[in-house]
């Protein structure tokens, strides 16, 4: 599998903060609806049904070794999609792996891309096992996702706030000599697809910025408490 990417074209750190802050007046536009979000549960989708939906797009993505990237935008796929229309719980499957086949073929490089029968056979494995829908229906719901999205398919999606909040960190010099700066980013990042998985972070934190962020303060804070620790 190809190294996870990282904003390496970002030179200089004017320009890196111009980046960023055009990032966070963009990821605007991708965000769903709070007010729509908040409505989960009458009557459709339950936020512990989103929860576990999502911890499937995870457990897929990593079983086929997937980009970080595929990851964070098939959750933004799913729930957007689920702001703007009423979902029964019975359809929410269906809907999280297209959300994942749309992702792949955005993100993945070519070899890397597995076909629908792939997944679905994969998805058994995870919680989004037991399917009740075949490859048509995947191909349909493919079509109405994409419909219902608009065709916006490139989103701002928190990963690429935490990557610039990163690349920012380092600048600033936040990493001590002997990290790695790849392993501590691979380290954020899975704590933040874990925090994906939470509609009760993802509700009250919408922003992708603001989600990331308090990631990269975790960090922060384990920082300062080592670099106290040694000039102890």
């Amino acid at each position: 599998m190809p190294e996870m990417k990282c904003h390496r074209d970002v030179k200089g750190r004017d320009a890196l903060y111009k980046k960023l802050e055009a990032r966070m007046q963009d990821e605007k536009q991708w965000l769903p609806s709070k007010r729509r979000y908040l409505s989960l549960g009458n009557g459709e989708v339950t936020f512990l049904e989103r929860d576990h939906a999502i911890r499937g797009i995870l457990n897929l993505t990593k079983m086929f070794k997937m980009f970080p990237e595929t990851y964070a935008m098939a959750v933004n796929f799913a729930d957007r999609f689920l702001a703007v229309i009423k979902v029964r719980a019975i359809h929410l499957h269906c809907v999280a792996l297209t959300c994942v086949y749309v992702a792949v073929k955005l993100q993945e490089e070519q070899q890397y891309i597995p076909d629908i029968n792939a997944l679905m056979n994969a998805a058994v494995k995870t919680e989004l096992r037991a399917p009740s829908y075949g490859p048509s229906d995947l191909l349909r719901m493919e079509r109405k996702v994409l419909d219902k999205l608009e065709w916006d398919l490139n989103p701002i999606t928190p990963l690429t706030m935490l990557e610039l909040y990163f690349a920012a960190a380092c600048l600033d010099a936040c990493l001590l000599p002997e990290e790695n700066p790849n392993d501590e980013l691979s380290m954020l990042t899975e704590q933040l697809e874990i925090a994906l998985c939470y509609s009760s972070i993802a509700i009250y934190t919408v922003r992708s910025s603001i989600r990331s962020l308090k990631s990269l303060k975790k960090r922060s804070k384990k920082f300062k408490k080592r670099s106290k620790s040694l000039k102890n």
